[in-house]
């Protein structure tokens, strides 16, 4: 009889043997299979159960292997898969057109976070950036209208001063290169509410086909620095046109025929310090100019004259009057002042001169050229040295004393030399002492 042994992998190999009974475990090799048929056999009940349970679960889908444990009873699904609903009943996917991922980073808690933090940046930023965008569009085509509005500051219900600055960032200290505006809606005074551009070492250009600066109504427009409204000294230079171009200063709109007229100002003078200085160059034209506050005098008349003589005067006492019913005297400008003179002037027609020469080389002798009417006065001409000449060519000279006054004189007896004093110098006829 030979004895079985295993192999090194513990398995019993049974050569080919003509064996009629074989045992297993002291049993009978048949009577061993027909004990654990009978121990492993379903009753008919258990079978029906379990066609019953395969008649509703549909394995087709499943590409490995389905495990089933005490964690996935039928009991603690349905648990889970009420509560799973109890929460998908507050989430609504109908607007959803493409697929929402859920991760580790999107998760309530890390979304709460995220939330919190920015609405504590926003916060911070509301207190330092403040603005809205309106935005308004009608009409349609060619006829739209296209409004597009920012608004930068603090609440409408919060008022106060409010300052909006746009500046360099690496502007030196306390300098703006850029603007600011200053509000204050509880008081109006300029150091609370200007606009300024500033910038150093640089220029402001505005080019455009017009540029208007209007103040409002009431109020004024300057243009440089004013002690006057301490805005501070200043000498810079303030310059007003170019090479070839045209300076309209108050004299393109015409005047109303009542109301304020345009005042133009330049210049100033004082009379406890000193005076503005002011330049005029280049060619001066001055024909439709009017000096209203220049002393102006009153004409002298033909009739003012003659009530100081009798009828019938010569004509060369009253010729100076020809072309028309009065003498407008000329109103010389002048320097005022007798014994020192501050540079002012004046309208003047009593002249002092130191030379005076009267040139005329028309041939008409309509009205004389040189003429002295006096109603009372002395003529005197006095010369320490030097020569005295009165000369004609053509004509008399004639010195006369009439001896009467001007309301007396017979003036046909005068002109005949009767009746008078005269001496006259008449040319070829020779000369008369009477």
């Amino acid at each position: 009889m030979s004895y079985l042994k295993p192999n090194t992998a513990g398995v019993y190999d049974i050569p080919s043997a003509n064996i009629d009974t074989l045992y297993i475990k002291g049993k009978k090799f048949q009577q061993y299979i027909d004990e654990l048929n009978l121990e492993d056999a379903f009753d008919l009940q258990q079978i029906q159960e379990l066609k019953d349970i395969l008649l509703y679960l549909n394995t087709s889908g499943l590409s490995t292997e389905w495990i089933v444990n005490n964690d996935n009873i039928n009991a603690d699904l349905k648990t889970a898969i009420t509560a799973l609903q109890t929460k998908l009943a507050q989430i609504d996917t109908t607007a959803l057109s493409q697929t929402s991922v859920l991760t580790n980073d999107n998760r309530n808690s890390v979304l709460k976070t995220a939330i919190d933090t920015a609405n504590s940046d926003i916060d911070t930023l509301e207190n330092k950036t403040r603005f809205i965008t309106e935005a308004t569009v009608t009409g349609t085509g060619d006829n739209t209208t296209s409004t597009y509005t920012t608004k930068v500051g603090p609440p409408s219900e919060n008022k106060g001063i409010s300052i909006i600055e746009l500046n360099q960032k690496n502007a030196p200290v306390g300098e703006l290169i850029g603007y600011r505006i200053t509000s204050n809606f509880n008081d109006n005074a300029y150091g609370f509410n200007e606009s300024l551009y500033a910038h150093r070492d640089g220029r402001l250009t505005l080019q455009a086909q017009t540029i208007r600066i209007q103040p409002a109504t009431g109020h004024q427009l300057r243009i440089g620095n004013f002690a006057e409204y301490n805005d501070g000294a200043s000498n810079a230079a303030i310059n007003i046109g170019g090479r070839g171009q045209k300076i309209n200063i108050g004299s393109i709109d015409t005047e109303n025929v009542s109301g304020d007229r345009t005042e133009i100002v330049i210049g100033k003078r004082n009379t406890t310090s000193r005076n503005t200085n002011t330049s005029i160059n280049g060619n001066i034209y001055l024909s439709d100019a009017r000096f209203e506050d220049m002393g102006k005098s009153a004409p002298i008349t033909l009739t003012s004259v003659l009530a100081f003589m009798s009828p019938a005067a010569p004509s060369y006492l009253i010729s100076f009057l020809f072309g028309g019913a009065s003498l407008a005297r000329s109103d010389v400008w002048t320097m005022k002042g007798n014994i020192t003179k501050d540079g002012d002037v004046e309208t003047s027609n009593a002249l002092k001169l130191d030379e005076l020469y009267v040139l005329n080389t028309s041939v008409l002798n309509l009205a004389p050229k040189i003429g002295f009417w006096m109603a009372k006065a002395d003529y005197s001409c006095t010369q320490l040295i030097g020569s005295h000449r009165t000369q004609v060519f053509e004509g008399d000279i004639t010195i006369r004393n009439n001896n009467v006054s001007a309301s007396s004189v017979d003036w046909a007896f005068t002109e005949a030399n009767d009746k008078v004093n005269v001496i006259n110098i008449g040319g070829d006829d020779g000369m008369l002492i009477h």
